[in-house]
């Protein structure tokens, strides 16, 4: 992909992070033993759930034109930037997105990640 793709995929994973920002900000997140693709999005309204029901999939779409390691690579990136400027929120919803797009099959979770990366613990 070229500048446009690139810029492209930036501004899907700013928008998917900014609804997960939103469910970060609802304070009500499903236990984890009851979280899932599905249900993640239940403490949301019920109109702003059929808006990020309606978008996700075209969000889902743009992040296929990429690997699955160059989302999770683009998150790491977009999470340790929020990190660095200490918003907890948007780093927390960087992680949401992470765990849904790898549930969604368009991003590798961290182990995969770092074996692909050769990272050590």
């Amino acid at each position: 992909m070229g500048i446009i793709g690139n810029f492209m995929l930036g501004r899907h994973l700013t928008q998917v992070a900014s609804i997960f920002e939103e469910v970060v900000s609802s304070g009500e997140l499903p236990a984890d033993e009851d979280l899932n693709a599905e249900n993640i999005f239940a403490s949301l309204s019920l109109t702003r759930q059929a808006q990020v029901r309606y978008r996700m999939p075209r969000h889902l779409n743009a992040f296929r034109k990429f690997s699955p390691l160059v989302i999770t690579q683009e998150l790491i990136k977009n999470l340790s930037i929020a990190n660095q400027s200490r918003r907890t929120r948007r780093v927390f919803a960087y992680q949401l997105a992470l765990w849904y797009l790898v549930k969604e099959g368009v991003a590798i979770d961290l182990e995969r990640f770092e074996a692909l990366h050769g990272f050590r613990s």
